[in-house]
């Protein structure tokens, strides 16, 4: 099996332009970068692959973030998993961060 010596970035985000944004944004920075628009297909990437990094929105098409982020930490408990939502709210934010968030991020926000 390869290893890579550069880490794994999950990308799970529906609005196609900020996905695809952040994939190159990410690539250029030397990530290896996977990128889904679901939260099923987020769930069967760490079930597959060595995930580091997840960039989570909260809100997808097929699932609450919520419930991708448990699911990923009991596939992977190392994985880091930074919430990103364009619908802050504090009871959000605090249930992210129980469920294993590594941060909390409200859209939109700078790619610095």
């Amino acid at each position: 099996m390869k290893v890579s010596m550069f880490p794994t970035l999950l990308i799970a985000e529906d609005d196609e332009v900020i996905r695809k944004t952040l994939s190159e944004v990410f690539t250029k920075k030397g990530f290896n970068v996977l990128s889904v628009e679901k939260g099923g297909s987020a769930i069967k990437i760490v079930q597959t692959k060595k995930v580091d990094i997840t960039l989570l929105d909260l809100r997808l098409p097929d699932m609450n973030g919520l419930n991708v982020l448990k699911s990923m930490h009991e596939i992977d408990e190392d994985v880091i998993v930074i919430v990103v939502t364009a619908y802050p709210e504090i009871k959000t934010a605090i249930s992210a961060m129980k469920a294993g968030a590594y941060d909390y991020i409200n859209k939109p926000f700078e790619l610095d």
